[in-house]
């Protein structure tokens, strides 16, 4: 077999560095992939989060600590600082201060803008000066001895807060962020149904971004649909290189930028104030979701996304955990209670038929424990009855994929005496009804003789069923009465539980009631067509809808209207009857590049407004006497190492062809059929990112349609997949000098000859100098820019 160890020698013989505007980086550089997994913290309590950055020329300067309560303490804190982009600058442990104490790193790691991340867990330093503050903004010095390779730090501070009596989960994510997507999958342990008041809060650390008329941005998705393509900027610091920092924080709002599309594509605005990296995506999870998943994307390639948080109003787990609920419950003696273990993987997905362990650790119940493996929906659940009063807490555990034990979080159930003689019932106990029709449960409050309780704090849940955790607070009215409105949308039976508080001050629970959820007799339906699209710019496309009746009848002269609800040509309508084969079309030519979602709308027989399906298209530029090209056009590497090819697609002017339909795949090879398709981005440009666990030699080719339709390809790339299991012997320059420069490298024993490649640019083919038997080369005059670079391989026959 043929073994190849890499020697990586960069000789810069000339070299000018001129960047057109802040945070811009190299052009053609192609970022190595990085994922924000580096370090994950979740933690979840009665907890807050504080989260600031600051970037600054200057070497002293304050980062900001919003303290909830006089109360709180300093659960964890942690300082991120970032180094300037593209200057390959590692800073230096220790040479960071915070209030006065160096900031030694547990975390260092290259991103993808050839500079450094790097992270510290700084509560020991934050403890002892944040715990005896009050309540408000504080200030925490910070000292940058090299402030100009400094981008910025940023401080994230976990407050455990007294005052706080929600169960919320606080999580921050590190890393370098791949410019070419990262995605998070968050679980919640149980259906959550998010309302007005629901907050799940999402910002963003970035560093080395430039808003002001640029097109340095990064997009964010959340359960796949936009919520900003605006990120970025530098907000938290200064116009220049040295100073771009921006973190979703103190002083940040909530509210998410008016339109998620803004700046897609690229305005050429200033969007500085547009976006602050601070979100709540509430909105963006449907009811009765037990995860979602957030993908961030950098079209530029030169913003580096280094944290990401999250704050929730329940308890949940990032990545591979466990979450046990409910986090609190409280209950009379001689109740039944059940609480639940889930686990998931780290993609989010459910571990099944995964060993756990669920365990009283203290209360009256204390030992009491159940240990099995998880269902179809990565649970396992506790169920017990308590005969004194007291508080149990209950933990869950299992040994993850790292063989290491991995607890959830604490949960607490209290079992109290309920003596009253007040009681409460629901109504009514048994019931059927249709599906999208509401349905109205009520919880009648009474004492001993009859008489309402008025002005009580009551509760209606759906404990199981289709509509699991769906969940209404408030008080009893004048009747004593308290009810819960409920449109149901999946079939099967939902069992309702009611609870209130009694005279004493407790909590009781009522007996159970139970809808059946029926699909009943449905009225007309609307269907649009095609569902999907993609359309030229300037060329007519048609949109038809078809009404049917309920036994598939086809419906004319049915009064209904087709409407763009969102896209470039939002508003645009047709409104009138069906014809004799019961459809309606609207017609019409897209000038803008964009996405419309188009939806029809009508009245049914019965008299209630409906709609019909949601069609999606998508207008473009088509590819006029347009070409494409895959580079590099040769590279060799490590099995095992990340390999990044891109795509790049250009109209018959030469412009790239932005959003446009594209495939990249290896045709030929030992990583034959591994692919990459989607859309380009602002360059023109998609990429795929594979790696290799066998060597030969790949062999890659982009595969697009011209303005007929037609398939067409690319030029052919390769791939070399070389063993690099020798080991990497020591580069020296012997002589630098222009001409006669002599390169030397160490003896790699089991070598028999070495191979010299070079190129003159990172996006360019390795060309093959010379094969020499000997550990060193002389190599003759190099004149010329760009710089040229040199790379020795190791081979034995």
């Amino acid at each position: 077999m043929k073994k190849t160890a890499w020697v990586s020698l960069t000789c810069v013989l000339l070299a000018a560095s001129a960047f057109a505007e802040p945070g811009m980086g190299l052009r053609g550089y192609v970022p190595p992939s990085r994922e924000l997994n580096q370090f994950v913290t979740t933690e979840v309590g009665n907890i807050t989060l504080s989260a600031d950055g600051l970037g600054m020329m200057a070497t002293n300067g304050f980062l900001q600590v919003e303290k909830p309560s006089p109360g709180a303490t300093v659960r964890v804190a942690y300082l991120i600082a970032a180094s300037t982009g593209f200057l390959n600058y590692s800073i230096p442990s220790g040479s960071i201060q915070l209030a006065g104490s160096p900031v030694n790193w547990s975390h260092s790691i290259p991103n993808g803008i050839a500079s450094w991340n790097h992270l510290a867990d700084v509560t020991s330093i934050l403890a002892p000066v944040l715990d005896p503050a009050g309540a408000g903004i504080l200030n925490v010095s910070v000292y940058e001895p090299n402030s100009q390779s400094v981008d910025g730090t940023a401080l994230y501070v976990i407050f455990d807060d007294p005052v706080t009596i929600v169960t919320r989960t606080a999580v921050l994510a590190f890393g370098a962020q791949a410019t070419s997507g990262d995605v998070f999958s968050i679980g919640f342990g149980q259906p959550i149904f998010p309302d007005a008041n629901t907050v799940v809060e999402f910002g963003l650390g970035i560093s080395y971004g430039y808003a002001r008329g640029t097109c340095q941005t990064s997009y964010v998705d959340v359960n796949g649909q936009r919520l900003t393509s605006s990120a970025g900027g530098n907000d938290e610091g200064e116009n220049q290189n040295g100073a771009l920092m921006t973190v979703g924080g103190v002083g940040d709002s909530r509210s998410n930028p008016l339109d998620p599309m803004f700046n897609d594509p690229c305005s050429y605005s200033d969007f500085t104030t547009y976006d602050d990296e601070l979100y709540n995506i509430a909105s963006y999870i449907g009811a009765g979701s037990t995860s979602m998943t957030v993908n961030t994307f950098n079209p530029s390639a030169d913003d580096n996304i280094f944290a990401a948080t999250l704050l929730l109003d329940f308890a949940a787990v990032v990545g591979e955990g466990a979450v046990l609920t409910p986090s609190t419950a409280a209950l009379c003696v001689g109740d039944t209670h059940t609480a639940t273990l889930t686990l998931q993987d780290p993609n989010g997905n459910p571990l099944v038929n995964q060993d756990a362990t669920l365990e009283i650790t203290s209360g009256p119940n204390v030992g009491l424990l159940n240990s099995g493996t998880t269902n179809s929906l990565g649970q396992l659940s506790l169920t017990w009855a308590s005969a004194t009063p007291g508080v149990d807490v209950i933990a869950g555990s299992f040994l993850n994929s790292n063989g290491v034990l991995q607890y959830s979080n604490f949960a607490e159930t209290t079992w109290q005496n309920c003596q009253s003689t007040e009681d409460g019932v629901l109504s009514p106990l048994v019931g059927t009804t249709c599906l999208e029709s509401p349905y109205t449960v009520t919880l009648t409050l009474q004492d001993g003789s009859g008489t309402p309780l008025v002005g009580r704090s009551a509760s209606i849940l759906v404990l199981s069923g289709p509509h699991v955790g769906q969940t209404v607070s408030g008080l009893s009215d004048a009747n004593g009465q308290f009810a819960m409105t409920l449109t149901g949308t999946t079939s099967g039976t939902d069992t309702f539980r009611g609870s209130f508080t009694n005279g004493d001050g407790l909590v009781e629970y009522t007996p159970f009631a139970t809808v059946d959820w029926q699909q009943c007799v449905q009225q007309e339906i609307g269907v649009l067509s095609p569902a999907t699209a993609s359309s030229c710019l300037g060329v007519p496309y048609t949109v038809t809808l078809v009404m049917e009746d309920s036994e598939g009848n086809l419906v004319p002269d049915f009064d209904a209207t087709i409407e763009i609800i969102s896209g470039p040509n939002s508003g645009l309508m047709v409104s009138g009857p069906t014809d004799a084969n019961g459809e309606l079309a609207l017609t019409y030519v897209g000038a803008v590049i964009g996405t419309d979602m188009i939806q029809a709308s009508f009245v049914n027989s019965s008299g209630n407004p409906d709609v019909s399906n949601t069609a999606v298209n998508t207008w473009q530029a088509c590819n006029t006497g347009g070409w494409g090209e895959v580079t590099p056009v040769f590279s060799s590497g490590c099995m095992g190492d990340d390999f990044t090819a891109t795509v790049t697609l250009r109209g018959g002017n030469g412009n790239p062809l932005v959003n446009y339909p594209a495939t990249l795949e290896v045709f030929e090879g030992p990583n034959t059929g591994v692919s990459v398709s989607g859309f380009t981005n602002i360059l023109g440009q998609m990429q795929l990112t594979y790696t290799s666990d066998v060597i030969g030699n790949d062999k890659l080719r982009g595969i697009f349609f011209d303005e007929f339709g037609e398939e067409r390809e690319t030029n052919e790339a390769e791939r070399e997949w070389v063993d690099c299991s020798l080991g990497s012997p020591t580069i020296r320059i012997q002589s630098s000098s222009l001409c006669n420069m002599e390169l030397t490298w160490d003896t790699v024993p089991g070598a028999t000859h070495y191979n010299l490649y070079s190129r003159t640019g990172l996006d360019q083919a390795w060309e093959l100098e010379l094969s020499t038997g000997n550990p060193f080369v002389t190599i003759g005059c190099v004149t010329g820019v760009p710089v040229r670079i040199y790379q020795v391989t190791a081979l034995s026959n």
